[in-house]
């Protein structure tokens, strides 16, 4: 079960009427400006779909992509399609989240936080890569370009609640989320609160106070409140991965949660979902294959991320057996 890692009892209080007002007259002011770009065109899931549906954010989850300068920011948005680099292993993990071994498809979504004037080099990498997905959210941050809302440009928390949720109105009530982000823009937080949105948990006036706390603008967090009324109760995320960059210890992210799964690489997050049964080993195979083929790691170095990750208990003493001796068996090690 996810669970908030800050609950002040704040949150928990009723409100007074004078802040009921505010919220009131707040939310008729909410049409103002709409950051979130739907994909275009949005693949569409069949109403009696049952299965996971992966959604991942795009930047240092899947591609490496440089944000701590403005000389790297001008690359990335220069750049063509087919220079764009993904992450070892990112590309074989896609494919086979992709298509189940009956043949049949899942559904994939990104979450991206740039503006949507460079839709075209995205998509262009994804036919580059041979990847198929279903639909790209975009942030239109020219909007915020203007005094005012100079703030916005690097808050992500409330662009990404609001994506998650338009998006998640639009799959059927039998979907269950896996979700796949990073830890430079707080994904696990927003994936935490995400999910107690879809339990019901939190909502309302609470939801508005925990977000303003988070940073997120007051008109912004009135804005998800409402638009969270109108779903119902549904299942929460059953499964958060996180590609780590900083140098944090993976028991960490337990603050977040049992489902919240710390990974260093695509091995990692391959080895996760072969232990529940999402993808074969033949699928594990391959992507540690890409990697290899990269040079970024060698055989050692996959050995060690296996410990790694039963050292932060994301497998067991069996499966980390197991995994091994399929390594060792097609030659990987």
């Amino acid at each position: 079960t996810m669970r908030l890692p800050v609950q002040d009892d704040e949150d928990m209080q009723p409100l007074s009427p004078k802040e009921r007002r505010r919220y009131r007259a707040r939310r008729h002011r909410l049409g103002a400006v709409e950051m979130v770009v739907p994909p275009v065109p949005m693949g569409e899931v069949a109403s009696d779909y049952q299965g996971d549906v992966f959604i991942w954010d795009l930047d240092k989850t899947y591609l490496r992509t440089e944000f701590s300068s403005l000389r790297g920011l001008l690359r990335t948005a220069l750049e063509l399609g087919r220079d764009k680099v993904a992450y070892p292993g990112a590309t074989a993990l896609l494919k086979t989240l992709r298509r189940r071994p009956d043949g049949s498809v899942r559904p994939i979504f990104f979450v991206r936080a740039s503006p949507p004037q460079i839709r075209q080099k995205i998509l262009d990498k994804f036919t580059f890569d041979q990847i198929e997905i279903d639909g790209i959210y975009f942030k239109d941050n020219l909007r915020n370009a203007r005094p005012g809302r100079f703030k916005r440009l690097r808050e992500q928390m409330g662009y990404k609640l609001m994506a998650l949720i338009d998006l998640r109105s639009r799959l059927p009530n039998g979907a269950v989320e896996v979700t796949f982000g990073d830890d430079a823009e707080n994904d696990p937080a927003v994936y935490a609160v995400y999910s107690e949105i879809l339990q019901k948990r939190l909502g309302g006036t609470r939801l508005i106070r925990h977000l303003e706390k988070q940073g997120v603008s007051p008109d912004e967090a009135t804005k998800i409140a409402w638009r969270a009324r109108k779903l119902p109760r549904l299942s929460p995320v059953r499964k958060i991965f996180i590609t780590v960059h900083r140098d944090l210890d993976a028991r960490y992210y337990r603050r977040y949660g049992l489902d919240v799964v710390p990974t260093r690489s695509a091995f990692q997050a391959a080895v996760a979902l072969e232990a529940e049964g999402t993808i074969g080993k033949a699928d594990l195979t391959n992507v540690c294959e890409e990697m290899l083929q990269t040079g970024t790691v060698s055989a050692g170095g996959l050995l060690r991320q296996l410990n790694e990750l039963h050292a932060g208990r994301a497998i067991d003493d069996a499966h980390l057996r197991d995994v091994r001796a399929w390594l060792h068996r097609v030659g990987v090690l």
